[in-house]
């Protein structure tokens, strides 16, 4: 978390901290689905399914912080 640690000063820095730290987080959880799985169809399935709530959770994560900026 260090380098991410500077001044976020507006809502479009701390958005797109989170959009390139969630890509980073689905990256990683992509690569342990291989390292867990055989190849094959399994794995396919498997990792396009997981992926859904993943960017769910993102998109809700945006919306909420999107609407709290608006407040203030």
């Amino acid at each position: 978390m260090g380098e991410e640690q500077e001044q976020l000063a507006t809502l479009d820095d701390i958005l797109e901290v989170i959009e390139r730290r969630h890509k980073t987080m689905v990256r990683r959880v992509l690569e342990q689905v291989e390292a867990a799985l055989p190849d094959g169809r399994q794995q396919k399935m498997f990792k396009k399914h997981i992926q859904i709530p993943l960017y769910d959770f993102k998109e809700d994560l945006l919306e909420i912080l999107r609407a709290v900026s608006t407040k203030e």
